[in-house]
């Protein structure tokens, strides 16, 4: 299983129709071809994670660096896994720039990837997470 990780950042002026195109369409091109992965956006940068066979996650990659709708995008892991960490998942975008019913970027983040085994994974998640410093937890004394 081949994994790729990247960050980007949002056009200037990018729309919340757009992020929703976004979604709509990775969700029906990555099921048709059995990628998983997911995506989150904070309001100013993206976040995402593709999975699936090697050619087919390099072409989509590709792909989305031409993309208009966001700048820059940086390479963090290419890597091959040994199974899947989104396994079931044809696509999740999350956008934390609001956080639901009032909880922090944080503990969005972490209610939606729970189970993810790589620890490494997990702390990238966290700490994209976490832009703002009062967000963080106290340091013990």
């Amino acid at each position: 299983m081949f994994q790729l990780t990247f960050v980007s950042a949002a056009r200037a002026g990018l729309s919340w129709a757009e992020i929703d195109a976004i979604a709509v369409a990775a969700q029906r091109n990555n099921h048709d071809d059995n990628i998983t992965g997911i995506l989150i956006y904070n309001g100013f940068r993206f976040l995402q994670v593709i999975e699936g066979e090697r050619e087919i996650v390099s072409s989509r990659y590709a792909r989305i660096c031409a993309d208009p709708r966001h700048v820059e995008p940086r390479l963090i892991a290419a890597r091959t896994v040994p199974e899947r960490a989104f396994h079931g998942w044809d696509f999740a975008c999350q956008e934390v720039l609001t956080a639901e019913d009032g909880r922090s970027f944080a503990r969005t983040i972490a209610d939606r990837t729970p189970l993810l085994r790589d620890r490494t994974l997990q702390m990238l998640f966290d700490s994209f997470a976490r832009p703002d410093p009062s967000d963080r937890p106290a340091r013990a004394a």
